[in-house]
């Protein structure tokens, strides 16, 4: 089973300097971590952490130095031992 990201979800709006939780749910057990990242269009603009697949969700405080914009997107991929 793939890990999807279940918050946020399409269309959410988040404002800088706020904190707010990423989940997920899924992988098939065999996944121990996985690295979140924030992406605008195409190209990676932060690193957002590396957690323990187990874990289901990280918080993450959007900085000032992130410009406002409409086209991100939180990307997790499955760490392979």
């Amino acid at each position: 089973m793939a890990i999807v990201i279940t918050s946020p979800t399409t269309n959410t709006k988040w404002i800088r300097g706020n904190n707010y939780t990423i989940s997920w749910a899924g992988g098939d057990g065999g996944i121990p971590t996985v690295e979140l990242k924030l992406y605008k269009g195409a190209g990676s603009v932060s690193y957002i952490g590396t957690v323990l697949n187990s874990v289901g969700s990280k918080d993450w405080s959007i900085t000032n130095t992130i410009a406002t914009g409409t086209d991100y997107r939180v990307f997790i991929e499955e760490l392979v031992p």
